[in-house]
């Protein structure tokens, strides 16, 4: 008689050690992709586990309600908006990078479409100056003389002086 292998069955992909991981920081409220990203679990695993198991997400309190200890204070500071677009660029490249890695072709069109919307959302935010063109210019090695004569160019279309 073969003795037990400790290895998972075959299209076990994960551990159950992994697997209560995700399920405690899913209890715990962690966000999918930072559950995703300490595990090395798909998010959409993530989720199918916690629909399988009926697993427990905690409820937000309602706004401006103290939790029952008094011990949070409730940030009357807006939130900072660049550091929230930063941080959603870096968690989104994060995801990308592992769905690029684990060959997810499932999930890569809905990365690349919100890493779109909220470079989109930086841009609006942050519009290019004069100087930021010109230093891009710089960085992609075109000459003045080729960076005015497509400026005047892409000027003369743009206005409708044919």
């Amino acid at each position: 008689m073969p003795l037990p292998s400790k290895r998972p069955p075959p299209g076990a992909k994960h551990t159950a050690k992994t697997r209560s991981q995700v399920k405690t920081a899913w209890e715990r409220g962690m966000a999918v992709t930072d559950i995703a990203t300490s595990t090395g679990v798909d998010r959409t695993t993530v989720y199918a586990w916690a629909r399988a198991g009926n697993w427990e997400r905690p409820q937000p309190e309602p706004e401006g309600q103290a939790d029952t200890e008094g011990t949070r204070e409730i940030d009357a500071t807006p939130p900072d908006v660049d550091l929230i677009l930063a941080e959603t660029i870096a968690d989104l490249r994060r995801g990308l990078a592992l769905a690029i890695r684990h060959q997810e072709t499932r999930t890569l069109p809905n990365l690349a479409t919100a890493i779109v919307k909220v470079l989109e959302a930086w841009e609006r935010r942050h519009p290019a100056t004069p100087a930021a063109l010109a230093m891009l210019a710089i960085e992609m090695n075109t000459s003045p003389e080729d960076f005015q004569r497509e400026l005047m160019e892409q000027w003369r279309l743009n206005n409708g002086n044919d």
